[in-house]
């Protein structure tokens, strides 16, 4: 049974919110195979008789966005997720490097002792801001790769809802200065008209 919901729920997540999530200033696309339950970052895919029967047979695609301090290098990138994996137990596999439209984004492929037949997926972009992160069965790890393939950076006009601006009577993005001055000071710069 809940193979078949998991089946129809991608679908109408898909119809209902979209094929990408915005998160912290990038469109994040979401395989069409995934749907999100609940409000957090997580999206999944299962397969015939996951979770409950067969646990390895599923894929989760998460991401997030960390604030980044101090000049953020290929190496440092490299430095904190192996240190993080080691805390995890898991063991390196392969690393990708993938070039996106938008940014160069680190991908490290580990092996999770626990559960022989899952594989973990740590993708973190050139900037460190945003992580792309699978965990599920090896089947589904191409998916991570379409994600990370996939991310853009959104413009100020799809982050913002359109505002004309009282005084100079210009169409805008943003919110009213009063709401946010130092938003609406970055944004009255884009002219729509």
């Amino acid at each position: 049974m809940l193979f078949f919901i998991s089946y129809l729920m991608a679908p109408l997540w898909h119809a209902t919110h979209g094929n990408s999530l915005a998160l912290g200033g990038w469109s994040v696309p979401i395989p069409t195979s995934y749907w999100r339950f609940g409000n957090h970052q997580v999206f999944f895919v299962y397969s015939y008789g996951a979770p409950i029967f067969r646990k390895e047979e599923y894929g989760s695609i998460s991401a997030q966005i960390h604030q980044v301090s101090g000049v953020v290098t290929e190496q440092r990138i490299t430095a904190a997720v192996m240190r993080e994996a080691a805390v995890e137990g898991y063991v390196l596999e392969g690393r990708k490097t993938v070039q996106s439209a938008a940014t160069t984004t680190y991908c490290f492929q580990f092996i999770d002792r626990s559960h022989p037949a899952a594989v973990v997926v740590r993708c973190v972009a050139s900037s460190g801001e945003l992580y792309v992160f699978f965990e599920g069965n090896r089947r589904f790890v191409g998916d991570v790769y379409e994600v990370v393939n996939g991310l853009r950076r959104l413009q100020v006009t799809e982050l913002l809802p359109l505002y004309r601006h009282p005084t100079s009577n210009r169409l805008t993005s943003g919110v009213g200065c009063s709401q946010q001055q130092t938003l609406c000071e970055d944004v009255q710069r884009v002219n729509l008209e």
